[in-house]
Formats: C-alpha cells, structure tokens, sequence
C-alpha cells in the first residue's frame, strides 16, 4: 500500500491538470474579492455614496473582512466545480491510459489501488481546500482588514467546512470511478 501511495503521490503533483486546477481556482478567488473591492470603490467615487462595510454587511451572507472571506471561501460553486473537475482528471486519466490495468497486473489488489487512488485524491482536495482559504484570507486582509470578533469556535466551524469537502471528494471520486473512461466523465 505504501508504494501504490507514493506512485500516486508522485502521479498527482506531477500531473499538469493539478496545477492548471489550482490556479484557475485562486485566480477566481482574486477576481471576486477584486471585483466585490472595485465596485464599493467605484460606488463610492462616482456616485459619492458613502459606504460602510458594517453597515453593507447588513445585506450579504458574510462580511466584507479576511474572516468572512475565510468561511465563505470553500462554500461556493467555484471551489466545487474545479475539486469535481480536478478528480474526474486525476481518476479516469488512468483508465484511459491503462495504468489501472498495469498496476493490478503487477499483483496489487483492485482494492488497494482504489484505496490509494481515494487517499491520493482526498489528499490533493485537502490541498485545494487550503490554498483556497488561505489566498482568499490573504487577499481579503489586504483590501478589506482581518475582521474583528475572531472566536474559538470559528476553528471548529472550518474545521467542519474541510470535511464536508472531503465528503465532496469521495463524492467525485465515486462518480469518476463508475464513468471510468466514458465520454461522461
């Protein structure tokens, strides 16, 4: 199990797709803390509104601060669109190039090559899911501040977002498996 892990370790941070997935991802993080910044400023300016961020918070789901930012970062359907696109590259590339059949072939069991593949996988949303929040709260900290009224249980509330991510990707994962090399998947 140890050698199927590092071959698909090595499989997944070499393969052009991950990167491509990944920066796709956080450039659409900048362009929506650039756009949301750009129009409160062009707001401001052009029609000499004047605007609080407290009091425009009133009417969005989170704040305009690096903690709203945070939380919000791994809810929308950017985030869950590149994770399904990124699995559905990383699983069903080696079905259509035969490396599943090469690799049970050389005596490692279809269960182990899954489990590996899932872990791999897994592994590599988890990574998504970090860069994400961690760009988007760097990006939000430089325009907006870092937000105020941080608590305890705001660990506990991403800590609970990183699962439900991690149940998307088994998610993706499963349905990249039944397609396998279909033209659906």
């Amino acid at each position: 199990m140890g050698r199927l892990l590092h071959f698909e370790t090595r499989k997944l941070f070499r393969q052009t797709s991950f990167y491509v997935c990944l920066a796709v991802l956080l450039a659409l993080v900048f362009v929506g803390i650039f756009s949301t910044y750009s129009l409160l400023r062009i707001a401001q300016s052009e029609l000499g509104v004047e605007m609080n961020l407290a009091d425009l918070a009133l009417f969005t789901d989170s704040q305009l601060n690096a903690r709203g930012y945070l939380f919000s970062a791994l809810s929308g359907n950017n985030f869950l669109l590149l994770a399904g696109i990124f699995t559905a590259l990383f699983i069903c590339s080696d079905y259509v190039g035969g490396t599943a059949k090469n690799v049970i072939g050389r005596g490692f069991s279809r269960a182990s090559y899954l489990n590996a593949k899932l872990l791999v996988c897994e592994g590599g949303i988890l990574l998504y899911a970090v860069c994400c929040c961690a760009f988007s709260f760097l990006m939000a900290t430089l325009y907006y501040g870092a937000g105020k009224n941080w608590e305890v249980r705001d660990l506990l509330q991403l800590l609970i977002q990183f699962l439900i991510v991690l149940a998307y990707g088994a998610f993706f994962s499963f349905l990249s498996l039944l397609t396998k090399k279909s033209g659906a998947s």
